[in-house]
């Protein structure tokens, strides 16, 4: 489940995304 697949379940793996 990479955050670069689903941006929009950020809530969950926030911290991913706000890496990018």
């Amino acid at each position: 489940m990479g955050p670069s697949a689903l941006p929009e379940v950020r809530s969950c793996s926030y911290t991913h995304i706000e890496d990018y």
